[in-house]
């Protein structure tokens, strides 16, 4: 599952991650953004089997190719561990579409920052 979050500990990430675990053996939070604690993507891997990824023999040379997101991302891969605190997702509770509007307030911010022209903020 790719995500969208602020910070690779952002709640809905944890969220996310815990409610997986209520059903797969091995859960994993790959980031792809930098730094930590920036509005970024991640991706969740779930599965009965362990979790491996074989490597190159010789680390990526071009930062920003797709050899060197996977080894970036498995580098810095974490578990969410059992009972972190995040809530479990179910059909009665389910916060995402408040958590997504935070998250897509950063990002809008983030692109009128970038482009920086004059009435495209509020």
């Amino acid at each position: 599952m790719n995500i969208e979050a602020v910070g690779w500990h952002d709640i809905l990430v944890h969220s996310l991650a815990v409610t997986m675990q209520t059903t797969f053996e091995n859960v994993m939070v790959l980031p792809i953004a930098e730094p930590p604690n920036t509005l970024g993507n991640l991706v969740l891997l779930a599965s009965e089997r362990p979790l491996e990824l074989e490597q190159d023999p010789v680390p990526p040379e071009y930062r920003f190719s797709s050899e060197y997101n996977r080894a970036h991302a498995w580098d810095n891969r974490f578990e969410v561990p059992d009972g972190d605190g995040a809530p479990i997702l179910t059909d009665a509770y389910n916060p995402v579409d408040v958590w997504a509007e935070r998250i897509n307030l950063v990002a809008r911010e983030q692109l009128h920052e970038y482009f920086n022209a004059p009435g495209v903020g509020w």
